[in-house]
Protein backbone atom coordinates (compact mmCIF):
# COMPACT_ATOMS: atom_id res chain seq x y z
CA UNK A 1 0.00 0.00 0.00
CA UNK A 2 1.43 3.36 -1.02
CA UNK A 3 1.57 6.52 1.09
CA UNK A 4 -1.07 8.10 -1.16
CA UNK A 5 -3.41 5.15 -0.48
CA UNK A 6 -2.87 5.48 3.27
CA UNK A 7 -3.64 9.24 3.16
CA UNK A 8 -6.76 8.61 1.06
CA UNK A 9 -7.99 5.98 3.53
CA UNK A 10 -7.29 8.38 6.42
CA UNK A 11 -9.33 11.10 4.72
CA UNK A 12 -12.24 8.71 4.15
CA UNK A 13 -12.11 7.50 7.76
CA UNK A 14 -12.01 11.10 9.07
CA UNK A 15 -15.06 12.08 7.04
CA UNK A 16 -17.00 8.99 8.11
CA UNK A 17 -16.23 9.21 11.83
CA UNK A 18 -15.55 12.83 12.76
CA UNK A 19 -17.36 15.03 10.25
CA UNK A 20 -20.87 14.83 11.71
CA UNK A 21 -22.09 18.34 10.88
CA UNK A 22 -23.49 19.55 7.57
CA UNK A 23 -22.90 22.93 5.94
CA UNK A 24 -23.68 24.86 2.77
CA UNK A 25 -21.20 27.19 1.08
CA UNK A 26 -22.87 30.37 -0.18
CA UNK A 27 -20.84 31.91 -3.00
CA UNK A 28 -21.70 35.34 -4.42
CA UNK A 29 -22.17 35.48 -8.19
CA UNK A 30 -21.31 38.57 -10.18
CA UNK A 31 -21.89 39.53 -13.80
CA UNK A 32 -19.83 41.79 -16.02
CA UNK A 33 -21.42 44.94 -17.41
CA UNK A 34 -19.06 44.87 -20.41
CA UNK A 35 -17.30 48.07 -19.36
CA UNK A 36 -14.92 46.58 -16.81
CA UNK A 37 -17.27 46.66 -13.83
CA UNK A 38 -19.33 43.94 -12.20
CA UNK A 39 -22.68 43.79 -10.47
CA UNK A 40 -24.43 41.11 -8.37
CA UNK A 41 -26.25 38.42 -10.30
CA UNK A 42 -30.03 38.95 -9.97
CA UNK A 43 -30.39 35.16 -9.60
CA UNK A 44 -28.68 35.44 -6.23
CA UNK A 45 -25.72 33.59 -4.74
CA UNK A 46 -24.74 30.02 -5.58
CA UNK A 47 -25.41 27.44 -2.84
CA UNK A 48 -22.94 24.54 -2.74
CA UNK A 49 -23.83 21.58 -0.59
CA UNK A 50 -24.79 20.16 1.78
CA UNK A 51 -21.20 19.18 2.60
CA UNK A 52 -20.05 17.08 5.55
CA UNK A 53 -17.96 19.12 7.99
CA UNK A 54 -16.93 19.64 11.59
CA UNK A 55 -17.77 23.02 13.16
CA UNK A 56 -16.09 24.17 16.38
CA UNK A 57 -15.52 27.29 18.50
CA UNK A 58 -11.93 28.53 18.88
CA UNK A 59 -10.30 30.07 21.96
CA UNK A 60 -8.54 32.92 20.18
CA UNK A 61 -9.44 34.75 17.01
CA UNK A 62 -5.99 36.11 16.13
CA UNK A 63 -2.55 34.66 15.64
CA UNK A 64 0.79 36.46 15.61
CA UNK A 65 2.96 35.43 12.67
CA UNK A 66 6.25 37.18 11.85
CA UNK A 67 5.38 40.26 13.96
CA UNK A 68 1.95 40.59 12.32
CA UNK A 69 -1.36 39.91 14.00
CA UNK A 70 -3.62 38.05 11.58
CA UNK A 71 -7.27 37.17 11.97
CA UNK A 72 -8.02 33.46 12.15
CA UNK A 73 -11.68 33.72 13.12
CA UNK A 74 -13.77 32.75 16.14
CA UNK A 75 -14.74 29.38 14.65
CA UNK A 76 -13.04 26.58 12.75
CA UNK A 77 -14.62 24.52 10.01
CA UNK A 78 -13.04 21.27 8.82
CA UNK A 79 -14.12 20.20 5.34
CA UNK A 80 -13.15 17.41 2.94
CA UNK A 81 -9.77 18.21 1.33
CA UNK A 82 -11.18 18.67 -2.20
CA UNK A 83 -13.70 21.34 -1.11
CA UNK A 84 -13.29 24.64 -2.99
CA UNK A 85 -13.84 27.46 -0.50
CA UNK A 86 -12.84 31.12 -0.94
CA UNK A 87 -12.45 34.19 1.26
CA UNK A 88 -15.48 35.75 -0.48
CA UNK A 89 -17.74 32.83 0.52
CA UNK A 90 -20.10 32.51 3.45
CA UNK A 91 -20.95 29.26 5.22
CA UNK A 92 -24.35 28.29 6.58
CA UNK A 93 -23.92 25.77 9.39
CA UNK A 94 -25.94 24.91 12.51
CA UNK A 95 -28.59 27.59 11.85
CA UNK A 96 -25.98 30.37 11.54
CA UNK A 97 -24.23 32.19 8.71
CA UNK A 98 -20.49 32.86 8.90
CA UNK A 99 -17.94 34.74 6.80
CA UNK A 100 -14.74 32.96 5.75
CA UNK A 101 -11.79 34.97 7.13
CA UNK A 102 -8.98 32.43 6.82
CA UNK A 103 -8.62 29.82 4.06
CA UNK A 104 -5.05 28.54 3.83
CA UNK A 105 -4.05 26.15 1.06
CA UNK A 106 -4.25 22.44 1.77
CA UNK A 107 -0.97 20.60 2.36
CA UNK A 108 -0.34 17.33 0.54
CA UNK A 109 -0.58 15.29 3.77
CA UNK A 110 -3.66 17.08 5.17
CA UNK A 111 -6.61 14.92 6.15
CA UNK A 112 -9.06 17.84 5.96
CA UNK A 113 -9.37 21.42 4.76
CA UNK A 114 -9.56 23.80 7.76
CA UNK A 115 -10.87 27.37 7.43
CA UNK A 116 -11.52 30.16 9.93
CA UNK A 117 -14.97 31.73 10.28
CA UNK A 118 -16.56 34.75 11.96
CA UNK A 119 -20.25 35.45 12.46
CA UNK A 120 -21.78 37.36 9.55
CA UNK A 121 -23.33 40.66 10.54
Amino acid sequence: MSVADIITLGRIALQATLMRDSCVIVRPRVLSDGAGSTYPDPAGPLSIGPIVCTFSKMRGREQEIADQVQSRGDYRLALPVATDIRLTDQVAVLSGVYNVVWAPPVAALSLSRVVGLEEAS
